[in-house]
């Protein structure tokens, strides 16, 4: 009996020694994540957030493949894509094991093999703009988060499907749009960043729209909707807007339409007048819509909407 009961304290105390080790061995891992994320925040420019990487600075991320690629295809897993002098990936080490990095001819594929929520796990460095990125995410919530920094994106097609939210610098967004709710900030790494003109052409299907221009001093923005709706589209009062053209149909028939009314009102934001002004919507027969202008009007204006739509001005 008291061999038994000496027994049971042994393995009582093997047993505590090994959840004892586990939890510091992740409070170490936590750290080193927390430590990690906290120097590629404090990156100011894209130079700086790539030699983190090559300089072995990271504890927690290790590359996986060096090799040319000009399309980029990311399902399911949140990534980073910087303009770079090689090309390169990196994956943290912590969710490698969810996470299949591939190559066919010339595209880039990487695949979520299990649902996660971290952000970001990949970042992605190319020293040439990508003829295409391509991003699913099926997730409401959270939704996929992805960043395109110091490209250009003149020669770039940027294809959206499901929920995500990108972040990005580049001059010229070109966007393509299906199903869900994407919202797009054009804003930079570095809080002082400017862009001289900003160009964006968009084709929204089915899906609900959001946009937000932070730095930008002269914007252009061409919208394309097909049965789908704008959240938000807000142009900083700081930029001088050209055209501003809104076309197709509006419907709101997503279920995930959601605002939240204070630091993104719903419709059209820029305090100031466009160049020009061109709204030319059909609504859905069965329901009354509205879209709001709020402080923008255009000195030339062609507002051509149908019946079922109303244009408020605030």
């Amino acid at each position: 009996m008291k061999h038994i009961k000496k027994l049971s304290s042994k393995l009582l105390l093997a047993l505590g020694v090994i959840i004892l080790s586990a939890i510091v061995w992740q409070v170490i891992v936590s750290k080193r994540v927390i430590n990690d994320a906290k120097r590629i925040h404090q990156g100011q420019s894209v130079e700086q957030v790539h030699e983190l990487f090559k300089s072995g600075k990271l504890k927690t991320f290790s590359a996986v493949l060096h090799q040319p690629f000009s399309k980029i295809t990311i399902n399911g897993v949140s990534a980073q894509i910087f303009k770079g002098d090689e090309y390169a990936v990196y994956v943290s080490d912590y969710f490698r094991r969810y996470v299949k990095v591939t190559i066919n001819e010339d595209e880039l594929i990487i695949d979520s093999l299990k649902s996660f929520d971290a952000n970001p796990v990949i970042f992605i460095f190319t020293p040439k703009d990508p003829e295409l990125i391509s991003c699913t995410h099926s997730e409401f919530f959270p939704a996929g988060s992805y960043g395109i920094f110091g490209l250009k994106g003149d020669n770039t097609l940027i294809s959206c499907e499901g929920y995500l939210n990108i972040n990005t610098d580049i001059p010229y967004i070109n966007i393509n749009q299906k199903g869900g709710s994407l919202s797009f900030y054009v804003t930079g790494l570095d809080s002082m960043l400017r862009i001289e003109d900003v160009q964006i052409k968009a084709h929204i299907e089915n899906s609900v729209f959001s946009l937000k221009d932070e730095i930008s001093n002269h914007a252009n923005v061409d919208i394309q909707l097909q049965e789908s709706i704008i959240n938000f589209l807000t142009i900083n009062n700081e930029s001088a807007l050209g055209t501003l053209k809104l076309t197709g149909s509006y419907w709101k028939n997503n279920p995930h339409y959601i605002n939240d009314g204070i630091s993104n009102p719903s419709g059209i934001n820029h305090s100031g007048q466009a160049d020009s002004l061109i709204i030319r919507l059909t609504g859905n027969p069965e329901r009354q819509e509205q879209l709001f202008l709020r402080g923008l009007s255009g000195r030339f204006e062609d507002i051509n909407v149908s019946d079922n739509i109303r244009i408020v001005r605030e």
